[in-house]
């Protein structure tokens, strides 16, 4: 009995460790990006509401989400498709080419001009953050 306190004792650490690795692992990394501050505002407060797995990324410039999609391993994008810096669409061709298997759910006030993204979720402004965080769920 001594010997299993002791070995216990000796690997509760790495079996910890281990453990943290793991639940890492199963988060997924959501970014955010919309031009208009007060819809990432919106969005942040309904997170803090609530109690999610994802890790989240809010982004009001398209240059810095760029950046964001080329340097980290990004899971969910949700966009806005109309942005000055950059497209929603161009959003998109870049995060598929850096996060291949990347999810895309995209929301927009002004829909008219862009075809739903396949295999991706639509939402019109103003979105239902209930119907967003299924989405994400599901995605």
């Amino acid at each position: 009995m001594d010997q299993l306190v002791e070995l216990k004792k000796k690997y509760e650490g790495t079996f910890r460790q281990l453990s943290e690795i793991l639940a890492a692992e199963r988060v997924r990394r959501v970014l955010v990006v919309d031009d208009e501050e007060n819809s990432i505002k919106y969005i942040e407060k309904y997170i803090q509401a609530g109690s999610y797995l994802e890790k989240f990324y809010f982004e009001t410039s398209g240059f810095r989400a760029k950046l964001i999609l080329k340097s980290k391993k990004i899971d969910i994008l949700v966009t806005d498709l109309r942005m000055p810096e950059i497209s929603g669409v161009e959003l998109i061709e870049i995060a598929r080419r850096c996060n291949p298997g990347i999810k895309i759910i995209t929301v927009t006030a002004h829909s008219d001009g862009f075809a739903p993204v396949e295999r991706g979720f639509f939402f019109k402004k103003p979105v239902d953050l209930g119907l967003l965080f299924a989405a994400i769920s599901a995605a």
